[in-house]
């Protein structure tokens, strides 16, 4: 006869933790993606302080947004891959009844656009 804690004892001995793809590639976009602008700050404080000397001022800040930048990326496009099939069936709906983007689509939109402006388009 099993006693109440050993049972307990042996269910938490062999529940194991499986690795979980899609939750690894997400949260790694997602960590990848927060960093980005932490390191793009850094590399512009450090490239416009008083401080800066020459024109490699910030450098380690540049291949810090690089090296966070190309995961992002790579993790992005799997994560597109992995959730391909969602995407396509959201894809082919839309195809067959067109419509315009939604508010929430056009205002992010907007939001990018009116950022690259006022930072590209000095």
């Amino acid at each position: 006869m099993v006693l109440p804690n050993q049972e307990e004892a042996l269910l938490n001995t062999t529940r194991k933790h499986q690795w979980n793809r899609r939750r690894f590639i997400s949260l790694g976009v997602l960590f990848f993606g927060l960093a980005l602008p932490i390191t793009g700050l850094g590399d512009h404080v450090a490239r416009h302080s008083p401080d800066s000397s020459g024109p490699h001022a910030g450098i380690g800040w540049v291949i810090a947004h690089v090296a966070i930048g190309t995961p992002f990326v790579v993790f992005g496009a799997w994560h597109a891959l992995l959730k391909g099939r969602a995407l396509l069936k959201y894809l082919r709906s839309r195809v067959r009844r067109p419509a315009l983007p939604s508010l929430e689509a056009l205002a992010a939109l907007a939001l990018v656009g009116g950022v690259l402006a006022l930072t590209v388009g000095r």
